[in-house]
Order: C-alpha cells, then sequence, then structure tokens
C-alpha cells in the first residue's frame, strides 16, 4: 500500500485518509496507550526488583544462578521466549490490519 499510495506517516495516516478520520483518531490514543503501559510495566519491575514484593527483599540476579537458567532447554529454549514475545507484542497491529482491509475495504 505504501508503494501504490506513497504517504508522509504511519498507519494512522492510512487509516485516516481510507476509512475515518475517527479510526485514526482511536489508533493514536490506543497506541499511546500502549507506550504508557509498557512504561509502567519498566517502573513496575524496577520496583518489584528492588524489593517491593511479597518477600521485601532485592531480587538482582538471583534468579539467573538457579539450575540452568537463562538457558532452560538450552538455546531454543531461551529463542523460543522472543518468538513468544513478538506474538503477544504485534498481535493488536496484526488484529487492526486485518479488520480495516477485511471489513472497510472498498477496494474488495
Amino acid at each position: 500500500m505504501a508503494t501504490e499510495f506513497p504517504l508522509a506517516g504511519s498507519f494512522t495516516t492510512y487509516s485516516t485518509r481510507f476509512v475515518d478520520e475517527a479510526f485514526g483518531f482511536l489508533e493514536y490514543w490506543l497506541s499511546l496507550l500502549k507506550v504508557v503501559t509498557i512504561v509502567i510495566f519498566f517502573f513496575l519491575g524496577i520496583a518489584v526488583n528492588a524489593g517491593g514484593n511479597n518477600m521485601h527483599r532485592y531480587i538482582g540476579a538471583e534468579n539467573w544462578t538457579i539450575g540452568d537458567a537463562p538457558f532452560v532447554g538450552g538455546f531454543g529454549g531461551f529463542a523460543s521466549i522472543f518468538v513468544t514475545a513478538s506474538f503477544a507484542y504485534g498481535g493488536t497491529e496484526s488484529i487492526g490490519i486485518t479488520w480495516v482491509f477485511g471489513v472497510l475495504s472498498p477496494h474488495t
């Protein structure tokens, strides 16, 4: 789509031009919500690691020394985490794009 209709912008610009301005506005605020949530979880992780947990003690790198950690199941087990994380992070964008092109596309 970017080669057929070159625009300066991202998915929000395309959705505003081809679907509805309200959808682009909603996509903007939902992506902002995602960024704010990631920042909150970042600081929450630091707080839990520093002692804000149910044991009230510093965790640090303690879990990296248990058994085979961080390579439980070898390097394949370690690499499978990245596959899971990519599906969790990219799932909402894929659903949104599929919905726009499947339901709202005037060219189908």
